[in-house]
């Protein structure tokens, strides 16, 4: 069997890096022998059903998923092989040389017939149909609705290609989800709907013969360095560090946005800083008319507005300037204090309609609490 060793020295050889178990900190141990079938035969794609808001890192998260396998099959782990964490983040789970707990085929279907899947009419046979001894398991680890990124996509195609050119599963495997064996929804209608473009990506790699990033094709696109920087230095710290008001508003915006702002500096994220000081922070400090006790009412509508602009279009700054322009014009009407409403524009119906002009033009957008 593949030992630990040498699965991470053959992953390396095309370019692939997992977060290791120690990294993740695992609490198990994988050195015991359960024999697998190599190279493997099929690969499976997984969803792991749990919820990422409900751990504080993806290393808790890997954890998690780990004391679920071993709490149902306690001589196991963790019954995967590759775990794709939120923002595209590949970790190594069951050694793939070490038999997971992860896809029987409780229906003994010796060929797949499953709409959808990019390997119909292909094989699903195993010994005894037990697919832990020929096939290899790919989980997304998230909650059946969440979204799926382009970082995901990647991702779980850099995983299955590096398995492929390490010899770790045949090169012409098949490629199937869970649901192509059991009656199961899995992996869930946002990961079954994007199997075709994981097939694609992954087909890809394999052509070029190494799951390294490439200078030109996998520069992060501006979308992509948008919505990290947003998810990761501002969305999530702006929850934790300012408060919001009784009825449930950011009422002192200037106070919100200074806090924006100095997350960008302290995070080191000297373009975005820029950015924001040249283009975004002087328009609000000269354009947004102060309510009559020098406040702000709106600003979660247009904090909400310059989100979502910020997910379509990355930095494109003559569009943010655009939308906050749009805004003002709006909050010139603003209403009575204690309501949340601007003329005649919800924010849920503002984020509403952002949404809806997105799918329009075939971008998609990162769900909103």
């Amino acid at each position: 069997m593949t030992s630990i060793s040498a699965e991470r020295d053959r992953l390396a050889d095309v370019g692939m890096r997992l977060r290791h178990r120690e990294e993740w900190h695992s609490n198990f141990n994988y050195t015991s022998a359960r024999r697998v079938d190599e190279p493997a035969d099929h690969q499976f794609v997984h969803i792991s059903v749990t919820n990422p808001g409900n751990y504080s890192s993806n290393d808790a998260h890997a954890r998690a998923i780990e004391a679920i396998g071993k709490f149902r099959f306690p001589a196991t782990g963790i019954s995967y092989n590759r775990l794709i964490l939120p923002g595209g983040q590949p970790y190594e789970g069951q050694p793939i040389g070490r038999r997971g707990a992860h896809t029987i085929n409780e229906d003994e279907r010796s060929t797949c017939n499953t709409a959808g899947c990019p390997s119909i009419g292909r094989s699903l046979r195993a010994p005894n149909w037990n697919l832990n001894y020929n096939a290899r398991a790919y989980v997304m680890a998230r909650n059946c609705g969440d979204a799926v990124t382009d970082a995901d996509i990647t991702a779980m195609a850099r995983c299955l290609a590096a398995d492929r050119l390490a010899g770790f599963v045949n090169r012409h495997a098949t490629l199937h989800g869970h649901r192509c064996c059991s009656a199961k929804t899995c992996p869930c209608n946002p990961t079954w709907g994007l199997m075709d473009a994981i097939e694609a990506r992954m087909n890809h790699y394999l052509q070029r013969g190494t799951v390294a990033p490439d200078p030109e094709d996998d520069m992060p696109t501006a979308d992509e360095i948008a919505a990290a920087v947003w998810q990761e230095h501002i969305d999530d710290d702006l929850r934790d560090d300012i408060p919001d008001q009784p009825d449930g508003q950011f009422r002192n915006a200037s106070t919100m946005f200074n806090a924006l702002r100095t997350k960008l500096y302290r995070q080191g994220l000297e373009m975005a800083a820029e950015i924001w000081n040249e283009h975004i922070e002087d328009e609000l400090r000269d354009d947004i008319p102060d309510q009559p006790n020098g406040q702000i009412r709106n600003a979660s509508v247009m904090l909400n507005a310059l989100r979502t602009k910020l997910y379509r279009q990355g930095l494109e700054i003559a569009a943010i300037k655009a939308d906050v322009a749009e805004i003002l014009q709006r909050l010139g009407a603003a209403p009575p204090p204690g309501t949340v409403q601007v003329g005649s524009f919800t924010a849920d119906a503002l984020a509403a309609q952002a949404k809806a002009n997105a799918e329009e033009q075939g971008r998609r957008l990162a769900p909103t609490d």
